[in-house]
């Protein structure tokens, strides 16, 4: 009766957890000689803060990891907005005429930059960039935002979403730095990595993805930001000079070899929506 003790991270999902069994039984019974209904599989699984190695509790480990890796290095305040049927051009209107011009006379704030959905004209991704989370905040708390904000609340938008990011610093970035002066084509997805692998993840961009799309002809800059409210969520944002220089590179070896080991790391992914950016 072989009984096999499991130690390891919190945060697999049941499906996972099934397939560990199912593959430690299958080797178990094969070497040991006896039938998998005598082999034993207990996990037990440990928070970050409850198991340390080499005097530094995992916790910390990952957080010093990750911090030199550059993160935290810039604010995003990130909208999913869709406008009422037939409004997109009155909502470009107001934010080229009133809230762009507004917001670029407010302490901290950096660019402003908005992309249109290519399947969906009438839906939007708005990225607003800041020095600090508290220049953001400070914004909020004006009577120019609380004006502003009637009107594209109140008139201009069917719904809007708002997403608190930091950037992470890593190489072949500044695509969302500065306001748009031409048209862009834009990928956008959200990255959910296994919390375990995220020194690895970021680690795995910095050193091959992000050099490695920069080395391809079209390539103008890849984001990415990281969700403040869920620290293992990230969103990528590459943008290209064309969609036909993106294709090159989506139908490329390189594209397919980071794919799977990027993928090996995600506990999910929400595919890549495009859009073009907008000049205004």
């Amino acid at each position: 009766m072989p009984i096999v003790r499991v130690n390891m991270f919190e945060g697999r999902n049941l499906e996972q957890k099934r397939e560990l069994v199912e593959g430690i039984t299958a080797v178990v019974s094969k070497v040991c000689g006896v039938a998998p209904e005598g082999v034993h599989v207990l996990i037990e699984e440990m928070t970050r803060e409850n198991w340390g190695r080499g005097g530094i509790l995992n916790s910390d480990r990952q957080r010093t990891a990750t911090a030199m890796l550059g993160l935290g290095e810039g604010f995003f305040s990130v909208s999913d907005v869709r406008t009422p049927p037939g409004g997109a051009e009155a909502y470009l209107a107001y934010r080229r005429d009133h809230v762009n011009p507004t917001m670029a006379q407010m302490a901290g704030f950096r660019a402003s930059i908005l992309a249109r959905d290519l399947a969906d004209p009438e839906h939007f991704l708005l990225f607003n960039r800041w020095n600090r989370e508290p220049d953001w905040r400070s914004y909020q708390e004006t009577a120019a935002h609380d004006a502003l904000k009637g009107i594209v609340r109140g008139k201009l938008t069917a719904a809007m979403e708002i997403d608190r990011c930091e950037l992470v610093d890593l190489p072949n970035g500044g695509g969302l730095e500065r306001e748009p002066s031409r048209t862009l084509y834009l990928t956008a997805s959200i990255h959910t990595v296994r919390p375990e692998n995220v020194a690895r993840y970021l680690d795995l961009r910095r050193t091959a993805v992000n050099p490695g799309m920069a080395a391809l002809g079209g390539f103008c800059s890849t984001s990415i930001l990281r969700r403040l409210d869920a620290p293992n969520e990230f969103r990528i944002i590459n943008q290209w000079v064309s969609r036909e220089a993106a294709e090159a590179y989506h139908h490329s070896t390189l594209h397919d070899e980071f794919r799977t080991e990027v993928r090996s790391l995600l506990a999910n992914h929400s595919g890549a929506r495009e859009y073009e950016t907008v000049v205004l």
